[in-house]
């Protein structure tokens, strides 16, 4: 499953937050940034550079890249490696340093589905209607069944012992 590892700097705290992938159309895979509670990374007043919704971060399953765009609303554009992004989108890549107000946010680390590491082939269906074991390789596609994400399931033993997917 892609990934992305985001680290920045709040008063005197370092502050880390993994994105992952979610294969699932009822969810868009969009990250929203900025000082409001309904953000999905929110940060604090700290920055009152930052707008209450200043930036998205998404995924384009056509490329395998995240990418990040300015909000319509925000006051602010935000910058990308030393260049403003007035408009459009601009490709994240690890090493990338975004800059939203006066907060340096680091790309630290971008996940790609090879680095997911599975210790069985066999994953449980994590809808509880169901409860179907399926092949992991519908883990980036999600459950030929009901179509549920596969992304929080388990690996699956016959003999019951269950091992969480190894986190990255």
């Amino acid at each position: 499953m892609h990934g992305l590892a985001l680290e920045w700097q709040e008063a005197d705290q370092i502050r880390t937050q993994k994105i992952f992938v979610r294969n699932n159309n009822l969810y868009p895979n969009i990250v929203r940034l900025g000082r409001q509670v309904d953000c999905d990374i929110v940060f604090s007043e700290y920055d009152l550079k930052i707008s209450r919704r200043h930036a998205e971060i998404f995924f384009k399953l056509q490329d395998s890249n995240f990418y990040l765009r300015k909000i319509p609303q925000a006051t602010r554009s935000p910058v990308i490696d030393n260049k403003v992004l007035y408009s459009g989108e601009a490709i994240l890549k690890q090493g990338c340093m975004i800059m939203l107000g006066q907060t340096i946010i680091n790309i630290i680390r971008v996940f790609s589905p090879s680095e997911a590491s599975l210790i069985c082939s066999n994953i449980q269906c994590p809808n509880p209607n169901k409860n179907r074991v399926v092949n992991a390789k519908y883990l980036l596609s999600g459950c030929p069944w009901c179509g549920i994400s596969l992304a929080e399931a388990e690996t699956f033993y016959p003999q019951g012992f269950y091992i969480r997917p190894i986190d990255l």
